[in-house]
C-alpha cells in the first residue's frame, strides 16, 4: 500500500506547487512504482518512486533528524546521476528529487 511508504497527500501538493493545478498525478498502476505524472510535453504518463523504499514525506512522520539524514543521503546519490534527465523535468529522477524528496530549486 501507498501510504506505507510515502504520504500522498504531501506528494499531491508539492506537484500542484511545482506543476500547477491542472497536474494530473496518481497512483501508478505498475506494481513497483508509487507514482504517475503526466507529462504535458508528450501527453504520457511517467511513473516514479519505488515502491519498496520509503521517501522522505513518509520519513518526516517519524522523525525529522532522521529524515534529513535519508534525505541527504538520497540526493546525494540522485544528483550525481548521469545523463540527461536535469533537462527534462518529466524525468523520473527529476520527480523523484522533487516530489518525493522534497528538494528545493
Amino acid at each position: 500500500m501507498i501510504t506505507d511508504v510515502s504520504n500522498p497527500k504531501l506528494v499531491y501538493e508539492r506537484a500542484r506547487q511545482l506543476y500547477g493545478n491542472d497536474v494530473i498525478i496518481k497512483e501508478s498502476t505498475r506494481k513497483d512504482k508509487k507514482y504517475m505524472i503526466l507529462d504535458t510535453t508528450t501527453n504520457k504518463y511517467v511513473h516514479f518512486g519505488s515502491l519498496n523504499h520509503l521517501d522522505y514525506t513518509k520519513y518526516i512522520q517519524y522523525d525529522v533528524e532522521i529524515a534529513n539524514k535519508h534525505r541527504m543521503n538520497y540526493l546525494t546519490r540522485a544528483l550525481k546521476i548521469r545523463g540527461d534527465w536535469k533537462e527534462n523535468e518529466y524525468s523520473p529522477n527529476n520527480l523523484s528529487i522533487y516530489l518525493l524528496w522534497m528538494y528545493d530549486m
